[in-house]
């Protein structure tokens, strides 16, 4: 999952591969409003979650490049 901002938009999206790399699936968003990037990473991991659900995923492995989320993330659990 990854998120992209500029001054007036954002997008975020996220891909799902299995443990060969074959991609399963995909999501991408583009929204025409400026997000602070830590919400517009935020949102990168609620769609990817989204993503899994519809995909039925056993086992999940994220990656992230937002070291900030990560961070959040790994602190909650």
């Amino acid at each position: 999952m990854d998120a992209a901002v500029s001054t007036r938009c954002s997008g975020f999206g996220a891909v799902a591969r299995d443990h060969d790399g074959f991609v399963l699936g995909g999501y991408y968003k583009f929204v025409v409003k400026s997000l602070d990037v830590i919400w517009a990473e935020l949102e990168a991991l609620n769609e990817g979650l989204k993503l899994v659900g519809r995909l039925k995923v056993a086992q999940l492995i994220l990656e992230s490049d937002s070291a900030m989320l990560v961070n959040k993330v790994k602190k909650r659990m």
